[in-house]
């Protein structure tokens, strides 16, 4: 189903990616989770929920 909309989208600028277990998510090419991260710049952590998330540790978007 997924390769069906990327064919038919194609010519939008999007993404397509596993949403969770049962689910895919469409957004805009670099609208994934990580850009909100640029204005969380004072938060010590941030949580992001469900069942396809996983630990991450990363200083790349610390200020």
């Amino acid at each position: 189903m997924v390769s069906v909309l990327r064919e038919k989208f194609a010519h939008m600028d999007l993404t397509f990616s596993i949403g969770g277990q049962i689910s895919f998510d469409v957004f805009p090419r670099g609208w994934d989770k990580t850009y909100c991260l640029k204005y969380l710049g004072e938060f010590q952590e941030i949580h992001f929920f469900g069942d396809k998330t996983y630990k991450v540790v990363s200083k790349e978007f610390s200020s």
